[in-house]
């Protein structure tokens, strides 16, 4: 069996179809791969869906109740009047926000969300900032479009650096999506002096990705917060299969990063959309 030593402080589950993660990670065992994580994890619970609809009281006591420590947020417009709510939830329960899928812009919904965040005292929050935009077709092309993404992340880097949080970009396809191009408009905004922005990397937006992935993980480690697993196939994109050591980017896999950074660590992983990963006569996940 081949074993994959896994240095993390946090696991994660992307909740959007009845999948859990952190307790049935010995089912990898059965695909060739044992997982054994290092230093206790918190286990991380990214919300974006939910078949029942539950409110804020419910959705905190269910993570309570299945252990979950940290919360990754991803909300819809519907949510947004029970932001503070949502947060006082967490808080009785003693779940603690990790990240929160943040607009690209600061228009009026991304300065409320730093309102919640100032007014709960919530520090060290991951706001996980996207965006899109066509292949560049110039050497002259490509610096104008990292120069106007970093100054566009720029802006929400400088709000959150104010409360004490950090931004990471989140790869959701299109040419900010390529972790080639986040990287310069990470390094452009280092020699800029701003230090609080990483990546966020999921695997189920990078499948052009898989033939080279090794090469992008070893580019991206120094500033990754979070990889997100994904089962990938090289016959394209199948949203339910299995991790598996036969797949090259899962083999290839090991978020133990090198270095004196102090953002050349991970603050977690993720595993997006299992249905496999249930727990077993768990109504609570339900």
């Amino acid at each position: 069996m081949q074993v994959r030593r896994v240095r993390c402080r946090h696991a994660s589950l992307f909740f959007g179809g009845n999948e859990i993660f952190r307790r049935r990670a010995e089912c990898l065992g059965k695909t060739g791969i044992r997982v054994i994580f290092e230093e206790q994890p918190g286990r991380v619970v990214h919300r974006a869906f939910d078949g029942r609809k539950r409110g804020p009281e419910e959705r905190a006591a269910m993570l309570e109740t299945l252990g979950f420590k940290w919360f990754a947020y991803d909300y819809r417009a519907e949510h947004v009047p029970s932001f503070d709510a949502e947060m006082e939830a967490l808080k009785r329960h003693h779940v603690r926000l990790l990240a929160w899928w943040f607009p690209g812009e600061l228009n009026a919904e991304a300065r409320l969300i730093l309102d919640v965040l100032k007014r709960h005292s919530l520090r060290q929050v991951q706001l996980w900032v996207t965006g899109g935009g066509e292949p560049t077709r110039s050497a002259a092309e490509q610096q104008a479009r990292v120069a106007s993404e970093a100054n566009r992340v720029r802006a929400i880097a400088d709000e959150a650096g104010r409360i004490g949080c950090t931004v990471a970009l989140y790869n959701h396809g299109a040419w900010f999506g390529e972790p080639e191009n986040q990287i310069q408009i990470i390094e452009r905004l280092r020699s800029q002096g701003v230090t609080n922005v990483g990546i966020v990397y999921n695997q189920h937006h990078g499948h052009a990705h898989v033939d080279r992935f090794p090469e992008l993980l070893a580019r991206m480690k120094p500033y990754l917060f979070c990889p997100d697993l994904n089962g990938m196939s090289a016959e394209g994109e199948k949203k339910l299969i299995l991790l598996s050591a036969r797949q090259t980017n899962t083999a290839s896999f090991s978020p133990k990063v090198q270095g004196n950074d102090r953002h050349a660590h991970v603050r977690g992983v993720g595993c997006k959309r299992y249905r496999h990963w249930l727990l077993p006569g768990n109504e609570a996940a339900r």
